[in-house]
């Protein structure tokens, strides 16, 4: 018992090491693919690093899951607009980052992301900031 003792005051007393803000969410993963621009545009040295995205005809929803499943550090997505939009043609997003890829993909349809620290995702209809 005199040993519990000792252990529960040695606690008290040990000063806090767990960092006392949360790290932030970091969106910026590694693109995968790198590029390299014709001559003509730019010097043969130069890269530029891209993302393509295949978007299918069907339902966005899970199109849009599935691609913050892959890359970005989301366990859970809650899609809180209506399951009912559709990507009309099969297509080929190319972007210089997944996040700006999502921002072309969201904005014509009126949907905003949110990511948040506990790893999960919001979809929902765009609000209007008023000033």
């Amino acid at each position: 018992m005199s040993s519990l003792l000792w252990l529960f005051i040695s606690l008290l007393g040990a000063k806090d090491t767990a960092p006392s803000v949360c790290q932030p969410f970091n969106t910026l993963l590694e693109r995968p693919a790198q590029r390299q621009l014709p001559a003509a545009v730019a010097e043969p040295e130069q890269l530029i690093n891209a993302v393509t995205v295949l978007l299918e005809p069907g339902l966005l929803q899970p199109q849009i899951e599935s691609l913050l499943l892959q890359h970005f550090q989301v366990d859970k997505v809650y899609w809180q607009a209506s399951p009912h939009f559709r990507w009309s043609t099969a297509y080929q997003l190319e972007a210089d980052s997944y996040n700006n890829a999502l921002t072309q993909i969201l904005k014509p349809f009126g949907l905003q992301l949110t990511l948040y620290a506990n790893r999960s995702a919001v979809v929902s209809m765009r609000t209007e900031r008023s000033s």
